[in-house]
């Protein structure tokens, strides 16, 4: 006797060859998120309709008190899926395609399949989705810090633990297969950091925002650290245009001169928002000349400006060295005669 699934997968493969004849490209099952203990037999899921389908298959209803969803993938969120851009990876890795409109769909579907097993394999793509995730899970936290009622705290906390959990799932080179469900099973095997499935598990123990907070705040800590340490090595880049440097440093020199007057008239307020700019323009040429870390503010102090403006000075001779040793000359003049002799 065929079960409830099955029934249901022999009706919608009859009204789309009635009612939608070319329309329908895939049907899909995953019987992962199904309860225990209910039919398993073949099913479906969601169909993957021809693109530009004005859907109308869609259905949910409920059989025997059990309720039941068609819907919808389309080949773009297929897609995304394949780049680890869609939430449940599982749809696409554990999916059985129970009936085809032909074998071209077929092989699209499997080509989206094994494109997500390579990115999977990949430690440079693994990485950056980890990092997306991280910075989701970051702003929640940050959303917790501010939120005073307990149940939107435990969302928060929530989706914070199940974000961390996805981004070290990913440098894994895994997914989750059941989605939430299972995940601090699915956890347990994985390389994570110390104490993180101990900490997810107390989230559902807490009682209080306070807790919550304390909790997806030591998450983020311990996951930004294991992330960062699994930073694949940058992939050999060619050399730097330094004279790309040299015209950011002669368009930024002013502001290494603000701020070496701003200290030295003892004025935190404007040394602080010069900091801050330059600081910014720091880190982007660094990543983009491929220099060295260069932290400023770390030094700053508004009751004693000196170590700051030091350190400011050094960085600029930094940036000097860094261009002598690359043969690059700055467009530099004592006056304004010099300037005009070079630019007649």
């Amino acid at each position: 006797m065929k079960s409830t699934p099955q029934k249901i997968l022999d009706w919608t493969i009859e009204k789309i060859n009635r009612d939608y004849p070319g329309q329908i490209c895939l049907l899909i099952e995953n019987t992962n998120l199904r309860l225990p203990g209910f039919d398993q037999g073949d099913g479906v899921d969601y169909f993957i309709p021809e693109d530009g389908f004005a859907d109308t298959l869609s259905r949910t209803f409920i059989i025997d008190g059990v309720g039941y969803d068609l819907y919808p993938r389309s080949w773009q969120r297929i897609e995304e899926m394949s780049n680890l851009d869609d939430y449940n990876p599982t749809c696409l890795a554990d999916a059985v395609i129970v009936w085809a409109r032909s074998p071209q769909d077929r092989e699209r579907f499997e080509a989206y399949r094994e494109r997500l097993r390579q990115n999977l394999a990949d430690p440079e793509f693994v990485y950056r989705k980890a990092l997306e995730k991280l910075d989701v899970a970051q702003g929640l936290y940050q959303k917790l810090l501010f939120e005073p009622n307990p149940g939107q705290a435990r969302l928060a906390a929530g989706y914070a633990a199940d974000y961390l959990s996805n981004a070290i799932a990913f440098l894994n080179h895994t997914y989750f297969r059941y989605s939430q469900v299972f995940q601090l099973e699915e956890l347990e095997p994985l390389e994570k950091p110390e104490g993180f499935s101990k900490a997810y598990e107390t989230i559902l123990f807490a009682s209080s925002i306070e807790e919550l907070r304390e909790l997806a705040g030591s998450m983020v800590q311990m996951t930004r650290k294991f992330v960062e340490e699994r930073r694949p090595p940058r992939p050999k880049r060619e050399r730097p245009n330094f004279k790309g440097l040299a015209d950011w440093y002669q368009e930024l020199s002013y502001t290494w001169l603000r701020i070496a007057y701003y200290t030295e008239k003892n004025d935190p307020r404007r040394a602080f928002a010069w900091g801050i700019m330059l600081q910014e323009e720091l880190s982007t040429v660094a990543e983009e000349f491929q220099l060295p870390a260069m932290d400023l503010l770390s030094c700053y102090d508004a009751q004693n400006l000196a170590p700051f403006a030091e350190k400011a000075r050094e960085l600029e001779q930094q940036i000097r060295g860094i261009l002598a040793d690359n043969g690059i000359s700055l467009a530099e003049y004592r006056d304004f005669a010099e300037f005009a002799a070079h630019n007649p």
